[in-house]
């Protein structure tokens, strides 16, 4: 595995890395940099529609699109659990007087209304 600091020396300009070992450093050869956002490349300005995507996929070996698709899965989870998350929640007392009275009234309204209708019509049954 390749470190960060390797790859930025590398995109420097020189074609080869020096890998240290315990005892010795090694030249390792890169064969070819594929760089995709230069100014000479076919996507100067970065992915910008699905046909961008396509042909910037299409560049990319199989392992590379794996580990791709992998890293977009894991973003695209960690956004959604992130998402997900709940907070602690208080709720005030004074919040729930007010659910309390809004769902009160319409049922003792209700309450009250049934119970005139049934003592209506149990008293014209009874006639």
């Amino acid at each position: 595995m390749l470190s960060n600091q390797l790859i930025r020396h590398f995109s420097r300009g020189t074609n080869s890395f020096r890998r240290r070992t315990k005892t010795t450093v090694q030249k390792v050869k890169i064969e070819k940099l594929r760089p995709f956002f230069n100014k000479n490349s076919s996507l100067p300005n970065g992915i910008q529609n699905d046909a961008d995507a396509k042909l910037f996929s299409k560049e990319l070996q199989p392992g590379e699109r794996k580990l791709l698709f992998d890293a977009l899965r894991k973003i695209t989870a960690d956004q959604y659990n992130e998402h997900k998350k709940v907070v602690d929640v208080t709720i005030d007392h004074e919040d729930l007087v007010k659910v309390w009275y809004i769902n009160f009234i319409p049922m003792f309204v209700y309450g009250c209304l049934d119970e005139a209708l049934i003592i209506i019509g149990g008293e014209s049954i009874n006639k």
